[in-house]
């Protein structure tokens, strides 16, 4: 009786049933297609911010390697990171931050480091300018526009900011790994 009053139903209303069924395939496909498009923006974001953290955590490193070799102590190693710094500073790609907002919402550990490292690196870049900008006045007309202290101020806000920026990066890279670029991370956002 149920399989006959079946049968009369699926009978009477198949256009109905085809519509509705062929609505809910097109409506997942429809999905599958805007979540893999999203996730090839995402990657692309996170290759381009993974590359732009690399860059300044391999000057980082090159850093740390020279201070060893050429005994830099610990009372002069502010005044030497920022000159160094200030020769040859990584800069991050003009679509670093429109990346960032991109993949910030993926994780909120990842996003705190990312937000923090793009804070910290932007101020010490802004007081490299800062102090770019003063030697260059100083060689030009001979006017310090800077006075001692706030000298050393800067000197050591670039260093300290510098090294903390560098630490959220290191702390961001294996997540934007772990949620973005490996072939699993759909796991590891499903776990979270």
């Amino acid at each position: 009786n149920f399989i006959c009053a079946m049968i009369e139903f699926l009978n009477k209303w198949q256009t109905l049933v085809g519509a509705a069924i062929g609505g809910i395939i097109g409506l997942l496909a429809a999905l599958i297609v805007a979540h893999d498009a999203r996730h090839r923006e995402e990657r692309s974001a996170a290759m381009l911010i993974s590359a732009d953290l690399t860059s300044v955590l391999a000057a980082e490193d090159a850093l740390r390697e020279l201070i060893s070799i050429q005994q830099i102590n610990s009372e002069r190693e502010p005044q030497w990171i920022t000159n160094q710094i200030m020769r040859a500073c990584p800069t991050l790609s003009g679509l670093f931050e429109a990346s960032l907002l991109r993949i910030m919402p993926v994780d909120e550990y990842m996003a705190a480091h990312l937000s923090l490292f793009k804070t910290l690196y932007f101020d010490v870049m802004n007081k490299v300018h800062k102090l770019v900008s003063a030697d260059e006045i100083l060689r030009e007309t001979g006017r310090q526009t800077l006075t001692n202290q706030e000298l050393r101020s800067h000197i050591n806000l670039i260093h300290s900011r510098f090294l903390k920026a560098c630490k959220h990066a290191r702390c961001a890279e294996p997540l934007i790994d772990k949620f973005i670029l490996r072939r699993t991370s759909i796991f590891y956002r499903i776990g979270k």
